[in-house]
């Protein structure tokens, strides 16, 4: 550990700070800098609009697939419990999995900050990511 926090909250939050702006800025404002004016809403396949419409479509399904699969807690649960000598053993593999809340609330408002960055040349995101709050976020 780099940092020493007073409680598990304070680090809670210095996580989802740090992440937060990191995510914003490669996800969101990276695309828009680094893509020339006249190349913004061309008809061209390396457009802004086909690029960031790719990441959305991306960031918006990683995160529900990736808690679906679980592929490290099915690998733990199905191949390496079984296989474990004794039961104290065995019960480790079958925890669950761990959660951050400063990853959890930082995917969320990744999302959220792409809709609303990029509302005007895809006002229908915001229907879209309203599904995905209801569905996959706040459940």
């Amino acid at each position: 550990k780099y940092e020493s926090h007073a409680s598990d909250g304070d680090l809670q939050a210095s996580i989802y700070i740090k992440t937060t702006v990191f995510r914003w800025v490669i996800t969101a404002l990276a695309p828009a800098i680094v893509t020339p004016f006249a190349d913004t809403a061309s008809n061209a396949d390396k457009s802004l609009l086909d690029g960031v419409r790719a990441i959305f479509i991306a960031e918006i399904w990683r995160v529900p697939l990736l808690a679906i699969l679980d592929i490290i807690g099915n690998f733990r649960r199905h191949f390496l419990g079984p296989r474990a000598p004794d039961q104290r053993r065995m019960n480790l593999h079958f925890q669950g999995a761990h959660y951050n809340l400063g990853e959890r609330y930082t995917e969320m408002t990744k999302i959220l900050f792409y809709t609303f960055f990029l509302r005007r040349p895809f006002p229908h995101w915001l229907f879209l990511c309203l599904c995905w709050f209801g569905r996959f976020v706040l459940e």
